[in-house]
């Protein structure tokens, strides 16, 4: 708009220096405030039970991670054992073609 009819222009340097000291004393009535209710210690008190039971649920994931690493190598032991226990062959393998024609021959092989 031109003329009466248009905002006037008005300069934020004179305004700045005031609006930054309402501010200022805003931000420090809701400082006072929040510490004498205690909201930073309820806060603080509420992480950290927070924190400690999200360290619990953790250590008991790793826990049953290692149980199940515990019984898959206990199984796979067992396993080991047991086919280690299966007879090997009495008559060794001969080393040379000669050898295993003879032992062919005396029904060993």
């Amino acid at each position: 708009m031109e003329g009466k009819l248009s905002l006037p222009y008005v300069s934020v340097n004179k305004k700045l220096p005031i609006l930054m000291g309402i501010m200022f004393l805003c931000g420090m009535g809701y400082e006072y405030v929040l510490c004498k209710t205690g909201f930073y210690n309820v806060y603080t008190v509420n992480e950290g039970q927070k924190a400690a039971e999200r360290d619990i649920r953790q250590r008991e994931f790793w826990r049953e991670i290692r149980e199940k690493q515990d019984e898959k190598l206990a199984e796979y032991e067992k396993r080991l054992k047991r086919d280690v226990s299966i007879k090997e062959p009495t008559v060794p393998f001969p080393k040379d073609f000669g050898e295993r024609e003879k032992l062919i021959q005396e029904n060993k092989l």
